[in-house]
């Protein structure tokens, strides 16, 4: 019998899961994919598409273990298993609803649950490395499942020298790239990415490299100052005034200034760094609409000042392509419409790609 991985390999057309849950922590997404093809020539096709928020106690879990201030040795090793069971329900779940089987499936392109990210060189001692670790273990994932499950993707990318993050530009480019058009595609999860494809671009053309935080900062201010898990529609944001004085001090970190390749996560937007900037709300007498008008400026401000700094110079965009949860809120997407200064900015859904749904397709596409 040929293991399932050779039989993988050998067929023209794939059904593949795509798994994926973001830094914001918000849940679990899960997309059917059919997928033809490789390289430029790939074609993909979303049959289904599912979401599942973490089970009760989870999310704090795993919120706790992505500090290293609160982070546990013990809790880290197990959460590759109790994440990849969770996967695995949801799994479940979405096929139950779907009416499928797992049978039906070629594979399952994992990314986990990130809890802590590594791109750049850290010495210790006579030492030194890079990392990323993700917990949701593809290997107990693909045990119980019974067919392969691709994952590691972040460390894969770092083997070949590139950040592990972010994971979408190959994605984009075999989904997005035009013939006549050249695109920004925006990413706002936890943290916001950027992809710029020139028009007929080709691999070596693509520009692609985090932002900047998305809505991590403000889910987590949501959390604290409004008992709601995220700024619905970015109402509270949209009746206060952004304060000059903590925008200046958010964007004075020398990271934003830094040229691509560039990656970020909670290990850089940690707990200790929102209080912080929270404490220079509190000494400000910013009220709540204030502080979250002022950190929905920051997450939109930041990926229009990336493009000014890093793509404009060189490529001239005709269109922008927004997916992730920030498309929801709209107080962002108003700031990035008028700093994109007569850009058409939609959603990618305007080309046929559900935003929701983007980054577990790439999974699968990945896998």
């Amino acid at each position: 019998m040929e293991h399932p991985f050779i039989l993988l390999f050998s067929k023209s057309n794939r059904r593949i899961l795509g798994v994926m849950s973001g830094t914001s922590l918000d849940g679990i997404d899960i997309a059917d994919v059919s997928v033809t093809g490789s390289g430029k020539d790939l074609q993909w096709t979303l049959n289904g598409f599912y979401s599942q928020p973490y089970s009760d106690g989870l999310q704090k879990i795993l919120l706790l273990n992505s500090d290293s201030e609160t982070g546990s040795l013990p809790q880290i090793t197990v959460l590759g298993d109790i994440v990849a069971q969770e996967y695995e329900s949801a799994i479940h779940s979405a096929i139950g609803e779907w009416g499928t089987d797992l049978s039906d499936y070629s594979a399952v392109g994992s990314h986990g649950q990130t809890l802590y990210h590594q791109p750049e060189l850290l010495q210790l001692d006579s030492f030194s490395g890079v990392g990323s670790i993700q917990v949701g273990d593809p290997a107990m994932m693909s045990h119980r499942l019974g067919i392969p499950v691709v994952g590691d993707f972040r460390v894969a990318d770092m083997a070949f020298g590139g950040h592990g993050a972010p994971l979408v530009p190959y994605f984009d480019y075999v989904t997005f790239c035009d013939p006549n058009e050249s695109r920004l595609l925006i990413n706002i999860g936890g943290i916001a990415n950027i992809t710029a494809l020139p028009a007929a671009c080709g691999l070596q053309d693509i520009r692609a490299f985090d932002t900047g935080p998305g809505n991590m900062i403000l889910d987590v201010a949501s959390r604290q100052f409004l008992g709601e898990e995220f700024d619905r529609d970015g109402r509270t944001a949209s009746r206060g005034t952004v304060s000059s004085i903590l925008f200046d001090e958010l964007v004075s970190d020398e990271w934003f200034a830094a040229a691509p390749p560039r990656s970020t996560g909670r290990e850089m937007f940690s707990a200790a760094y929102n209080q912080r900037v929270f404490g220079s709300a509190e000494a400000l007498g910013l009220s709540t609409e204030d502080l979250l008008a002022t950190l929905t400026s920051f997450s939109a401000r930041t990926i229009l000042d990336a493009w000014e700094r890093f793509v404009r110079p060189d490529i001239e965009i005709d269109s922008v392509l927004v997916s992730g949860g920030g498309i929801y809120n709209k107080a962002l997407m108003s700031i990035l419409r008028g700093g994109f200064r007569g850009i058409p900015v939609s959603t990618t859904a305007a080309v046929g790609v559900d935003p929701d749904a983007k980054e577990a397709v790439c999974f699968a596409v990945l896998a």
